[in-house]
């Protein structure tokens, strides 16, 4: 790895990384770090649950499936009624996303706010363990949409949340994408953009701080790795044994999903919010993709997610070299293949399943297999 040419790239290639658009699993809880106010979060992965496709299995089935996998939690962009059905009393944490054109109305209607809880969460809750309200998804990353109003409408709903006896176990949040950032390589420079820092990201993480709830980050090393021209190396983008190793003070980064993630505690504690916890809300790696995108294989989609697993799910050595022994909750990104995403060819193909249920991939979401347990993919 040419480490002085990477450092000037990844400064420039935030606003690149963001691109989208049965046993019980085992219960670990991490220790909470002193005083800081959140609870203990079982050790589990998480899920994203897309439904973009034409071909995709009932809900009920999708359900079984990721309890089959091991899996603890799942996300889903929408109030899908028949998956927040099929959640309940299975057992799984659910994290529920508003879709972006309706933060303006919650935003600016606190009876929207109030009708949107009564139908999407008390309707379903609490034999649908909904723990996390998603308001929207990399928001940043379009211009038309209504910046302002995202806090807002966070606001309108936890106060729904609050009058029901319901704000301490179900959280409001967003999730946005690397592009948040204006500069994020080595992470000590992380910092936000100047459009949003102050007029939107300090209220925002000034609510997460004090609502104590998660900030969301869609990190994706795949697109920094095919979009870096060589300058990044497979290993340092796939958590590889042997990865070049970067330098930030006295900090040592072996992979770059770490780098990112620091480079956004980094940000955060710019703005005076260093205490709020992050979470992994998209990562992972597609299976085929598109000539102009290096690197997308099943092969490759195997190692990173069966390594980020390991890595996420980790007693110890765990967290980020600036925040050590601190667990993030991630979500791969996806359950399914996805016939009827839009985009390159990549969008279609990051699923750890066919839509018939069979794996695309061997993969241990327990976190307990090391690569050379898992047989050789057939090329």
């Amino acid at each position: 790895m040419k480490l002085i040419s990477l450092l000037m790239f990844l400064t420039l290639l935030a606003c690149e990384c963001n691109a989208h658009r049965e046993r019980p699993p085992p219960v670990t809880p991490s220790p909470p770090a002193s005083g800081d106010g959140y609870a203990p979060q079982s050790r589990t992965i998480g899920i994203n649950y897309g439904t973009l496709g034409d071909n995709l299995p009932t809900p009920s089935a999708a359900v079984a499936a990721i309890k089959s996998m091991k899996i603890g939690r799942v996300k889903i962009f929408n109030p899908n009624a028949g998956i927040l059905a099929a959640l309940a009393n299975s057992g799984l944490e659910a994290v529920v996303a508003i879709p972006n054109d309706q933060i303006g109305g919650i935003g600016t209607n606190a009876a929207m706010a109030e009708a949107w809880i009564a139908q999407n969460v008390g309707a379903y809750y609490p034999a649908t363990n909904i723990v996390t309200i998603l308001v929207g998804n990399e928001v940043f990353s379009d211009g038309s949409l209504p910046w302002t109003q995202l806090v807002p409408a966070m606001q309108n709903l936890h106060n729904s949340l609050s009058a029901r006896g319901w704000s301490d176990k179900i959280k409001v949040s967003t999730a946005v994408a690397a592009d948040v950032l204006s500069s994020s390589y080595p992470p000590s420079t992380g910092s936000f953009r100047p459009d949003i820092a102050v007029p939107v990201i300090l209220p925002l993480l000034k609510f997460l701080s004090t609502t104590r709830s998660y900030f969301f980050v869609n990190l994706y090393p795949f697109l920094s790795y095919a979009s870096s021209g060589g300058l990044i190396s497979l290993n340092y983008a796939q958590f590889g044994s042997n990865a070049d190793t970067v330098m930030d003070g006295t900090f040592t980064y072996t992979n770059l999903l770490d780098a990112q993630l620091d480079a956004i505690i980094y940000a955060t504690e710019k703005l005076g919010f260093g205490d709020v916890r992050v979470a992994v809300g998209e990562t992972g790696w597609p299976t085929n993709a598109d000539s102009t995108q290096a690197g997308a294989s099943i092969q490759n989609a195997a190692n990173y997610n069966r390594r980020l697993v390991r890595k996420i799910l980790a007693t110890s050595n765990f967290g980020t070299p600036k925040r050590p022994d601190v667990f993030i909750p991630t979500f791969i990104f996806a359950l399914f293949n996805e016939n009827q995403k839009p985009g390159p060819e990549s969008e279609r193909n990051w699923g750890l399943l066919y839509p018939s249920l069979r794996p695309v991939y061997d993969i241990d979401l327990t976190g307990q297999m090391v690569d050379s347990q898992y047989a050789p993919i057939a090329p």
